[in-house]
């Protein structure tokens, strides 16, 4: 994995890829919701690529947000 600089508040990732924040140690993604047409409430989970260089706990990895 790539890891890069946050990018600025607006701006969101291209691709699958997560960025890792050295500063607080944690994985970052800018979703970009501009394609999300319809309101409604959506389910974001992250899961491993490769687990045998990552392990994700998918309790941990799963968000919803609403769209209004």
């Amino acid at each position: 994995m790539t890891v890069t600089a946050d990018l600025a508040n607006g701006s969101a990732d291209d691709g699958n890829a997560l960025r890792y924040n050295a500063a607080d140690q944690s994985w970052k993604f800018n979703l970009s919701t501009k394609n999300l047409s319809q309101a409604g409430t959506y389910t974001i989970s992250i899961v491993s690529g490769n687990i045998s260089l990552y392990t994700v706990n998918p309790a941990n990895c799963s968000i919803a947000f609403e769209r209004k």
